[in-house]
């Protein structure tokens, strides 16, 4: 994942601040944790999938959805340039929401992408969020490049090696107690108490070695929670704990099927970013919500980057813009957007400089 570094980051209470709403985005932080693991672009709870917080809900805009297998009229790159906007009545959020990260129609229209690659499309050196060819190096590493689109700017292996043994990777991770309680901070951000009472289920999907489940299990004790995850290791510490991980197919999941969907630190994991977040939507329930982290690298220099990007494991990086752009793509409203200065509430602290970790809460309309 993403990490940034900010020159002025040597007081316990220096925060980061939301850049489109300008508020602390982290105002329960205490002083960061001395002696952290070092850590590459992801925060560590990481996936394996390679394919296919928070002002009131006032106006929220509504996305204009174009199925991502329909093809449009952007000649070759899927739909033609994307509707403005348009003024919904409320979301019908749970009342913990109160932060939404409302933005200007100015904010909209330079945020949101308006090509797309052409669906379904497999080409290994083309952009996976606008389609196009264009790129520049951007970082070498293992004998792999991580190209830079010239158009949008997203960041992605060039060529994109797909099909990577998932259990021959080169990021490996291990059990982290430290985290649990680190997760569950971060949980009690983005939800209140109320809500995660009325929850019926979530998913995690990329659920690594089951940290955030069993903080959930510990938080709401009477929700039904699961995982899936590719790698057999991460899947046989999990149930070790008593907690249940599967490995099981996004498609084999009924559609409307989960309160939440959770995918946290599996954005730079895939290759087909729209496409793997496009089968994570149709399980949400109407009402429901996506809960991401990542980073924010493809807004950074590379001399922001953290020290490693871990290529091949890592195959994607985005910016604000580009994750904007999924879920508008989606058809879902993004009610909370912030960016920290460390993964799970001070558990491993980023270096200063601008690359920051970033936490996405997104709703699914009841009309979906």
């Amino acid at each position: 994942h993403d990490h940034d570094h900010d020159p002025d980051h040597d007081h316990d209470h220096d925060h980061d601040r939301d850049p489109a709403t300008h508020k602390d985005a982290d105002s329960t932080g205490g002083p960061a944790e001395h002696g952290a693991p070092e850590q590459g672009m992801d925060g560590g709870h990481a996936a394996d999938h390679k394919e296919p917080a928070v002002a009131e809900a006032h106006g929220a805009h509504e996305a204009h959805l174009v199925p991502a297998d329909q093809p449009g009229d952007g000649g070759g790159h899927g739909p033609g340039p994307l509707k403005q906007p348009k003024t919904l009545p409320r979301l019908n959020l749970p009342s913990g929401a109160s932060h939404v990260d409302h933005l200007t129609d100015e904010e909209w229209s330079s945020l949101i992408i308006h090509e797309e690659p052409a669906p379904g499309t497999d080409e290994k050196n083309v952009c996976p969020i606008c389609g196009s060819p264009e790129h520049k190096v951007f970082h070498m590493e293992n004998k792999h490049t991580l190209g830079k689109c010239s158009r949008c700017g997203f960041l992605y292996l060039n060529p994109m090696p797909f099909g990577i043994d998932p259990d021959k990777k080169t990021y490996r991770e291990h059990w982290e107690q430290p985290k649990v309680l680190a997760m569950k901070t971060k949980v009690t951000e983005f939800f209140s108490t109320d809500e995660l009472s009325h929850f019926k289920n979530w998913l995690d999907v990329g659920a690594g070695n089951g940290e955030l489940l069993l903080a959930l299990k510990q938080l709401a004790p009477n929700m039904e929670s699961m995982g899936i995850e590719t790698t057999a290791p991460k899947i046989q510490t999990a149930t070790s704990k008593g907690l249940k991980v599967i490995k099981k197919p996004l498609e084999d999941f009924e559609s409307g099927s989960y309160s939440v969907v959770s995918a946290m630190n599996v954005l730079s994991h895939v290759s087909r970013p729209v496409g793997f977040y496009h089968a994570i939507a149709r399980i949400v329930k109407p009402g429901g919500c996506i809960w991401i982290s990542t980073g924010n690298a493809a807004d950074v220099p590379v001399t922001d980057a953290p020290g490693r990007f871990d290529l091949p494991d890592h195959l994607t990086f985005a910016g604000k813009s580009h994750i904007y752009t999924i879920f508008h793509r989606l058809g879902f409203e993004v009610v909370s957007y912030q960016e920290f200065k460390h993964f799970w509430h001070n558990y491993r602290p980023l270096k200063p400089g601008r690359f920051r970790a970033v936490y996405v809460r997104a709703c699914k309309p009841l009309s979906l």
